[in-house]
C-alpha cells in the first residue's frame, strides 16, 4: 500500500557568507601585532623582525553569474594591478543577496545588475552597458525577429538574478504586440546555451556572455530588437572611507 504522505525535505542552507567586519578600513600595510588568531580572515602570520606580521584580509566581493564573462574578469585583473598581494574572496550570490551583505559589513564589494533602487548606504557605480544579442540553433537560418524568437520560446536567467532586467525584457515583447510563452530558465550562460544547442528554445544573452563556444548555436542580432534593454551592470560598495587600494581601483573604473 503506498504511504498517504511523504517525508519533509529539510530546508536548502543559505549561502555561507563572511562575517561582518568593522566599517575602519583596513590599511594596506602589514599591520603589527601579536600573536594573529587563524582563520579565513588573515593569511597565516610570518615572522619579520622578530615580529608577528599578519596579511591584509581578503577582499570580499559577491557577484552573479551575468558578471561572469566581463566585469569580474576586468575587476580582478584591475585589482592585480593595485594591489598585487590582495586576495579576493568571491561568493556568489543573487543581488539581492549581495546588497544586503554589502549593506551588513559581509562584503567589501559586488559585482551586480544595475537595481532599480538601492539603500541609501550603499553607492552604486556605472558599469558599460552591454548589448543582447539572439543565440539560437545553428539549423535555423535567416534574420531574427522577436516573433521568431518567441515562436521557439525563450530560455532566460530567472528573474531573481536581474529582476530589472528581465522585466524590461518581457515588456519589449509585450510592447512590440508579440506574445511570449513563459521562458524556460537557466542560470549560466553555458547551460543556457546547451538547452539553445538541444532544440530547447532561442536565448538572449550578454554579447559577451553569447559569445562562448557551443557547437550547434548561432548568434545574431535582432533585426527588430531596438526596444530591448541593454544588460546595465554596477559595482556595489558601502559608503565609507576607502582605504588606498580601494581609491586606486575605482579611479580606474572607467576602464572596466
Amino acid at each position: 500500500m503506498l504511504p498517504t504522505s511523504l517525508p519533509r525535505l529539510p530546508a536548502l542552507p543559505k549561502p555561507v557568507l563572511p562575517e561582518p567586519v568593522s566599517s575602519e578600513p583596513v590599511s594596506s600595510e602589514p599591520v603589527l601585532s601579536g600573536p594573529v588568531p587563524s582563520g579565513p580572515a588573515l593569511a597565516a602570520p610570518h615572522l619579520a623582525g622578530g615580529a608577528v606580521v599578519a596579511q591584509r584580509a581578503p577582499l570580499r566581493i559577491g557577484y552573479t553569474p551575468l558578471g561572469l564573462h566581463r566585469h569580474l574578469p576586468c575587476l580582478l585583473r584591475r585589482l592585480r594591478q593595485v594591489e598585487p598581494g590582495l586576495r579576493p574572496r568571491l561568493v556568489e550570490l543573487t543581488p539581492a543577496e549581495t546588497l544586503e551583505a554589502l549593506e551588513q559589513g559581509r562584503l567589501d564589494l559586488g559585482v551586480v545588475p544595475q537595481p532599480a533602487c538601492a539603500s541609501p548606504a550603499l553607492r552604486l557605480l556605472p558599469l558599460p552597458a552591454e548589448p543582447l544579442l539572439a543565440a539560437l540553433p545553428a539549423a535555423e537560418p535567416g534574420p531574427v525577429t522577436l516573433a521568431g524568437l518567441a515562436r521557439q520560446g525563450l530560455v532566460l536567467f530567472p528573474p531573481t538574478q536581474a529582476p530589472m532586467l528581465h522585466a524590461r525584457i518581457l515588456q519589449a515583447f509585450a510592447a512590440a504586440g508579440v506574445a511570449l510563452p513563459p521562458p524556460r530558465e537557466a542560470k549560466r550562460a553555458s547551460a543556457v546555451l546547451a538547452l539553445v544547442a538541444a532544440g530547447q528554445g532561442a536565448a538572449l544573452l550578454p554579447a559577451t556572455a553569447a559569445q562562448q563556444r557551443c557547437p550547434g548555436v548561432r548568434l545574431a542580432r535582432i533585426a527588430d530588437g531596438a526596444g530591448l534593454p541593454r544588460m546595465s551592470m554596477a559595482l556595489a560598495l558601502p559608503r565609507r572611507r576607502l582605504d588606498a587600494p580601494m581609491q586606486r581601483l575605482l579611479a580606474l573604473l572607467p576602464t572596466l
